[in-house]
């Protein structure tokens, strides 16, 4: 038996007291305590995108005893509500509900919930009664759906006063993808001139989830190009899946490419005619009517100073720590799944978080080889990663770099300081924070961070930005990450449709798709961030590109800033911002901007003037919304003046 308090796991310590629980009951022989667990899926295990309910029945061979409980999590995305809007629509529905078998009388039902990443219920019975009915059936309403086709794992314990607590259920659950719900566009966001683009067409199954599949059936797609050559309607028949089962879905793990399996259509000889362009569809959709699909611009290289762009996601858990599907799956999803370029895999290393796979040698070495295993520069990009003291991201472009015991520095502040400071003068490796708003003050007498995460699906944008660039003497480089879970880059949180979540994109100039030319750009500030979509903003402050710094004349008046925006929505306004404040705003009409702004600089100099140093620090930078309400995020542009 395992000793164990349901009131334990309430709080912050939720996440890891639970798994030391499963991890433990796993690591020891099961008593026989003749407990049989059933699971129910109603009114089908085709869950993905849908709103289904889960029965559960607790039988055991003689009477329950009195004054004991069950406790049980729920598979990853299911009863993860975020907010109080998803709670009540929960409560409205009639909410969780227990009752006795046979008898039908109600036991006292607790959700214990962190959020989209675990859920945990506990089923009360009652203090007193001898002869209680032999089975427990707890009945959930239709909650928040798993976004990730595969298999999840599900524990169960039984506990009480005599009975202690031991793992009675850890079993599977199935959940395939959901119907066909449209297309993604995957191809290049910027090309050199005559360079060929492919485009890519890609079935979508389930309206939160971006799981592909393809079948027999299949539907007539129209392109309309914009831009690009030929001009002339294109059609194809490309085969989509209008329900699928489990045995249709195959649960691929990820390992074949879509021109293996069938799951993209490529279209080939394509190329800019003008330097902008962008793809669009007319297709049938499943009800019937005519829909119509706009892919994201792509840019000539002459408009990029040479450079390309390229979309990468540099936040992701996998089961390593504690997250669910491997590095590979990840891996394949980024390059296959969502059209990225580049990705950073940042598993928890702390011993706290820590659930699969114990930080080590080991551990690290494997991470590193991973990463490796599935760079292909020109084409995709893995960038080594960790998540540190559960707000630190470490990003490697060294695949020997030598091992760390980082687990060790989890609550240690003085030696997570020395740590930064020695990686910050490495040109291996990279950092940058997250939750920026949450983080102690002793993160202000760290090390500098060059790289801020400004999005990601768990906080709201930009929230603690202005408490770090006063201090940064450098411009830092903004991203946009997911911060996911389930090791699906560049998609939507459990529950939530692609329309209505910001989640984070990081966008990168940079000269090739290599790992040292993205860790140039990363350093230099030649990022910007998205709220998921593949739109792209650059800014110029007295002729210095985002990550450049300025020194401002004594009797300089007025700061010449010039823009570039190519959005996949037509845009809704431009801000400028110093140092997390608006400070100059204009309304667009468009899906692009190209032009100039001017801003008076002694306005700047006198609100955003540090008293402690002799000069004053404006890191300025851009924000974009589009109609969709999405919105993009230039790096800064530091000026440094004097102080009045």
């Amino acid at each position: 038996m395992i000793p164990f308090n349901p009131g334990d796991v309430v709080g912050a310590n939720l996440s890891a007291l639970w798994r030391k629980y499963v991890k433990e009951a796993e690591a020891v022989s099961r008593k026989t305590s003749g407990i049989s667990t059933t699971m129910q899926i109603s009114p089908s295990q085709v869950i993905c995108g849908r709103k289904v309910s889960l029965k559960l029945t607790f039988e055991t061979e003689s009477p329950l005893q009195s004054g004991g409980f069950i406790v049980f999590d729920l598979p990853q995305g299911w009863g993860g509500w975020k907010s109080e809007q998803d709670t009540s629509l929960l409560q409205k529905s009639g909410g969780t509900r227990a009752y006795l078998k046979g008898t039908k009388e109600s036991l006292v039902t607790r959700v214990i919930s962190r959020g989209s990443r675990l859920s945990i219920i506990e089923v009360l019975l009652p203090e007193s009664g001898n002869d209680l009915a032999s089975g427990v059936v707890v009945q959930l309403p239709p909650l928040l759906p798993c976004d990730r086709p595969g298999r999840y794992g599900f524990h169960a314990f039984w506990g009480g006063s005599e009975w202690g607590f031991e793992q009675i259920a850890s079993e599977e659950l199935t959940v395939v993808a959901g119907s066909f719900n449209g297309f993604d566009l995957l191809y290049p966001s910027s090309v050199d001139p005559g360079q060929e683009i492919i485009v890519r067409l890609r079935a979508r199954a389930g309206a939160e989830s971006s799981y592909f599949s393809c079948c027999e059936s299949g539907t007539d797609v129209e392109f309309l190009w914009s831009g690009i050559d030929d001009a002339q309607f294109v059609a194809v028949s490309l085969p989509v899946e209008e329900d699928l089962s489990e045995a249709d879905a195959g649960l691929r793990e990820g390992t074949e490419s879509p021109e293996e399996t069938g799951d993209s259509v490529p279209i080939r000889g394509l190329y800019l005619k003008e330097k902008v362009g962008t793809v669009q569809i007319r297709f049938e959709s499943g009800n019937g009517s005519r829909q119509h699909q706009r892919g994201h611009p792509v840019v000539s290289s002459q408009l990029l100073d040479g450079m390309k762009v390229f979309f990468g996601d540099l936040h992701v858990h996998t089961e390593k720590s504690d997250g669910i599907g491997s590095a590979a799956e990840a891996y394949c999803w980024a390059l296959e799944g969502a059209g990225l370029d580049f990705l950073a895999l940042n598993d928890h290393v702390e011993d706290r978080l820590t659930y699969q796979t114990p930080w080590n040698e080991s551990a690290w070495s494997e991470l590193l080889n991973e990463a490796w295993s599935h760079s292909h520069p020109g084409r995709f990009v893995a960038i080594p990663g960790v998540e540190i003291c559960g707000a630190v991201n470490l990003y490697f472009n060294d695949y020997d770099f030598p091992f760390f015991p980082l687990h060790t520095l989890d609550g240690d502040v003085d030696g997570t300081g020395r740590f930064l400071q020695k990686v910050s003068e490495d040109s291996r490796v990279l950092f940058g924070y997250h939750k920026l708003s949450q983080l102690g003050e002793h993160y202000l007498d760290y090390p500098v961070p060059r790289l801020l995460e400004i999005i990601q699906h768990k906080r709201e944008p930009e929230l603690g930005v202005e408490r770090f660039l006063p201090g940064c003497d450098s411009p830092p480089s903004f991203l946009g990450a997911t911060d996911s879970h389930c090791g699906l880059a560049a998609s939507p949180p459990m529950g939530f449709t692609r329309d209505e979540a910001q989640y984070g994109l990081t966008g990168v100039v940079a000269e090739a798709l290599t790992m040292e030319a993205l860790f140039t750009s990363l350093a230099a500030g030649r990022t910007f961030a998205t709220s998921g979509q593949k739109s792209i903003a650059l800014l110029k402050v007295n002729g210095v590109p985002m990550g450049g710094t300025v020194q401002i004349a004594h009797r300089q008046t007025e700061l010449e800033v010039a823009i570039q925006v190519w959005a996949c929505s037509r845009i809704e306004k431009l801000e400028l911002m110093c140092n997390g404040r608006l400070v100059k705003e204009k309304e667009v009409s468009g899906n692009r901007f190209g032009g100039g702004l001017k801003i008076p600089w002694t306005p700047l100099r006198e609100s955003f003037g540090n008293n402690h140093i002799p000069f004053c620090r404006c890191h300025i930078y851009l924000r974009v919304t589009e109609e969709t309400g999405m919105r993009i995020w230039s790096s800064p542009v530091l000026v440094l003046g004097e102080q009045i």
